[in-house]
């Protein structure tokens, strides 16, 4: 090996190194980020919470690796509250991603597996384990090339499982600072339904979308421009674009400081003299020692520049209408997370009816395409009347949904051939 060889290779296992010590980052294979697939906006957030959990896990070739996942760690993640309702909602989409199938693309071939193999559902623990295939494992376990690392806070806003998928693809090409996708590419990779077959619904409902909602929430997100060919889009070159104001994405590698119940450690952590924190601990109560002191360190968290921390921190735990306004802004602060959390978990109950509509209509539009597939195979002469019927509703349709609606408006009103 190389000086070279050995450089490269000390400073891939640095970055990797850095990315297992921050609790917010995975490594994913590219190969599972250009993979062929489905997945809903639930499904890819859960399974990138999956692979948060395993990354320090060792590969081992064709082993099944059982791991464990709390759903209150993942409540944590979205900013959700818990509840039985989200207990509820990641055991079925489990057991989906059980039965969903993962087309991986190599250079010589096309891989099929599931997505998880196994999972199982621990009701006294509030936990969920799975196994992943080796197939996913090879991909996600000591990679040392071909890799890319993922900020998963970046997508836990995103509403749309596309604008996850385009989050995943930007920060692959993140170095080169753009990548083209043929149309055919777009729909094969994200396993695209039939109701898609037309460029404009792709670049309405997908591109333009997850544009929107990258540019607002996450990162990075990009600008694109249309490659015609014969006068036809053949493909779309998405240019990467930063946010320098954002610093999610740094590494933090700020030792994390050891918290401790004793009020002792804690006002020695202050730099508090050992017989000052006694007489404190003596006089006062220690429950408003702790709430001065959760105080102080919110402050200084902050920037706020406290000359003399002991004086400042005596007379937080020393004024009764002090520590009681605290506990007030405590209390409110409480009341508006809890506000908040409940807003957001009424938003996620929301994005889920919407998918499963979506999903619902998506089938019946795609089956009744089907029954006039099979009415024009069977007799020919249908055609003229068929498209008749259907040919003014769709000249003033442009958009899916419109079209959708009249589709579903024809076969309420009894149109005879729909």
């Amino acid at each position: 090996m190389t000086e070279k060889e050995i450089a490269n290779n000390d400073k891939v296992n640095k970055a990797i190194e850095n990315v297992n010590s921050n609790k917010n980052l995975i490594v994913v294979g590219n190969n599972i980020i250009s993979a062929r697939h489905g997945m809903t906006s639930f499904q890819l957030k859960l399974l990138h919470f999956l692979f948060l959990n395993m990354k320090n896990t060792d590969y081992q070739q064709d082993s099944f690796i059982e791991i464990t996942v709390n759903v209150l760690d993942f409540h944590k993640v979205l900013g959700t509250a818990t509840s039985d309702y989200l207990y509820n909602k990641v055991y079925i989409e489990m057991e989906k991603l059980r039965k969903t199938d993962i087309f991986v693309e190599t250079d010589v071939k096309w891989e099929k597996a599931s997505i998880i193999s196994q999972t199982s559902y621990n009701k006294h623990e509030g936990s969920f384990s799975f196994v992943l295939p080796p197939l996913l494992q090879r991909y996600l376990l000591n990679l040392k090339r071909n890799f890319t690392y993922i900020d998963i806070r970046n997508i836990v806003n995103l509403d749309s499982s596309y604008s996850i998928r385009f989050f995943d693809l930007c920060k692959q090409y993140e170095r080169f600072d753009k990548f083209q996708l043929k149309i055919d590419e777009i729909r094969v990779m994200f396993d695209l339904p039939q109701a898609y077959s037309l460029y404009a619904n792709i670049k309405n409902k997908i591109i333009k979308k997850a544009h929107e909602e990258l540019k607002e929430l996450s990162d990075l997100y990009f600008e694109f421009e249309e490659v015609k060919k014969n006068k036809k889009v053949d493909s779309v070159i998405f240019y990467i674009k930063k946010k320098p104001q954002r610093k999610t994405l740094a590494i933090d590698d700020t030792p994390v400081p050891i918290e401790s119940d004793s009020i002792m450690d804690k006002l020695a952590n202050l730099n508090i003299p050992d017989n000052t924190s006694k007489k404190w601990i003596a006089e006062f109560d220690p429950e408003k020692i702790n709430l001065g002191i959760d105080y102080l360190q919110k402050q200084i968290k902050k920037g706020t520049v406290i000359p003399n921390i002991p004086g400042y921190l005596y007379k937080m735990i020393s004024t009764d209408h002090l520590t009681n306004s605290i506990e007030q802004v405590a209390e409110k602060q409480q009341i508006a997370k809890k506000a908040s959390e409940a807003k957001k978990t009424d938003k996620l109950k929301a994005q889920i009816q919407v998918q499963q509509i979506e999903e619902i209509e998506n089938y019946y539009f795609n089956r009744r395409i089907e029954v006039l597939e099979q009415q024009i195979n069977a007799d020919a002469n249908l055609l003229p009347l068929i498209f008749e019927n259907i040919t003014q509703d769709m000249l003033g349709s442009i958009s899916l949904e419109n079209y959708k609606k009249n589709i579903r408006a024809a076969v309420n009103s009894g149109a005879k051939y729909l």
